[in-house]
């Protein structure tokens, strides 16, 4: 009568250590962030400088669109976030030129470069 016992037991203990070992953490590569994304997703719109309009959108398939009232129409690009960190890398002439900006619940401020690398005060708001 003790080897049905210990037969059940051993068959128990192996499938709870089964159950275990099958839920061990997410390793499906997350969504990489796509919560914080979700609330960076829309139209920002705001200042360079203090000076010239501005219009930032995010897209949830991380591009983005620039425009500002001195330029001459939308450039396009891409964009990355870490925590509060967002990096948008804009093409413009075959060059990268990088927002650096953080966001700060409804707002994004941060410093942007042109092609010459000269850099300029952003401020946005959400829309």
């Amino acid at each position: 009568m003790q080897k049905p016992t210990r037969r059940l037991m051993t068959a128990l203990l192996l499938g709870a250590s089964l159950a275990l070992i099958g839920c061990g953490g997410d390793d499906d590569g997350g969504d990489n962030g796509s919560e914080a994304n979700s609330s960076i997703v829309g139209t920002w719109t705001g200042h360079v400088n203090s000076t010239h309009a501005a219009t930032l959108v995010l897209n949830s398939d991380n591009t983005a669109q620039w425009s500002t009232d001195d330029s001459n129409g939308i450039i396009g690009g891409n964009y990355s976030i870490n925590g509060n960190q967002l990096i948008v890398a804009l093409i413009v002439d075959g060059t990268t030129i990088n927002l650096d900006l953080l966001v700060s619940g409804s707002s994004i401020s941060g410093t942007g470069y042109n092609t010459k690398g000269e850099a300029s005060s952003i401020s946005l708001a959400k829309q």
